[in-house]
């Protein structure tokens, strides 16, 4: 939601999380878990163990341990990446997308994006406003 290239993964499994972790590796990515022992097999460079249970705190902790919170209230990432994929989503023009969107969205708004992954159509709703005001008071 805030720009931030992160892959999500709900595995458990011995198989899945031998996935996330090869994932982790090839990628260069840190691996953020509460599993004790996925942790363990983690290259230590590539680890964190999330100590909060609750997801926003989690996101709160996450911000603070890889000094995240500035980039997060600076805005310029909000919205900038699929929530479904996390490949940057591109603008579209409406009519391009059109029979994808109910009547009255396509004619309400006038800015719409595509994720060109995953072919999710986003657009500045009222979920939006929701979305900005939680951001506001987590931040």
């Amino acid at each position: 939601m805030v720009g931030i290239d992160a892959l999500w993964r709900a595995f458990g499994e011995e198989a899945e999380d031998a996935k996330l972790l090869a994932t982790a590796i090839a990628e260069k990515r840190v691996l953020l878990t509460r599993d004790r022992d996925l942790y363990q097999r983690t290259p230590e460079e590539l680890r964190y163990y999330v100590q909060e249970t609750d997801p926003t705190l989690q996101f709160k902790e996450v911000l603070r341990q890889f000094d995240l919170v500035a980039y997060a209230r600076g805005k310029t990432g909000f919205l900038t990446r699929c929530l479904q994929c996390n490949s940057p989503i591109l603008p579209v023009q409406g009519h391009q997308i059109a029979d994808r969107l109910p009547g009255h969205v396509i004619e309400q708004f006038r800015e719409f994006y595509l994720c060109p992954r995953c072919e999710r159509v986003y657009w500045n709703g009222s979920h939006v406003d929701r979305m900005k005001l939680w951001l506001d008071r987590v931040l």
